[in-house]
């Protein structure tokens, strides 16, 4: 029993110390809005998002348009769409280098708002 106590309180203590890390270091702060929205799944994913939502990026340095191409997907893995070609490279290049990389709305905005403009989202890159 002890070893199982023991063992939880280390993975407790390793979550706090990552935690702290965080809270000391001011991240490269992103805001801006989902790019693509209306071609992927973003309408669909539209009722479960809500601010404070993680959602999950992932490079694309495949794609023809952009090399540094990062998409957005919901944690179910809808595709939402891109980060913007103005913070692709800022943000595929910190995933590459195994950056801290944390992306989360920030706003929804439904129609009858454009959909160019109908989440908003924070990234956070942290060294």
């Amino acid at each position: 029993m002890e070893l199982l106590v023991l063992t939880v309180v280390g993975i407790i203590v390793i979550g706090l110390s990552a935690y702290f890390v965080f809270v000391r270091e001011k991240p490269k702060v992103i805001k801006d809005y989902i790019t693509g929205w209306r071609h992927y799944d973003g309408d669909r994913a539209l009722p479960a998002l809500k601010p404070g939502d993680i959602l999950q990026l992932k490079r694309q340095p495949s794609n023809p348009y952009d090399k540094f191409a990062v998409e957005i997907f919901t944690s179910n893995s809808a595709k939402l769409g891109f980060v913007s070609r103005a913070y692709s490279n800022i943000v595929s290049t910190a995933i590459a280098d195994k950056k801290v990389v944390i992306c989360s709305i920030i706003a929804i905005n439904p129609p009858p708002e454009e959909a160019v403009k109908r989440a908003q989202i924070q990234i956070n890159i942290y060294k």
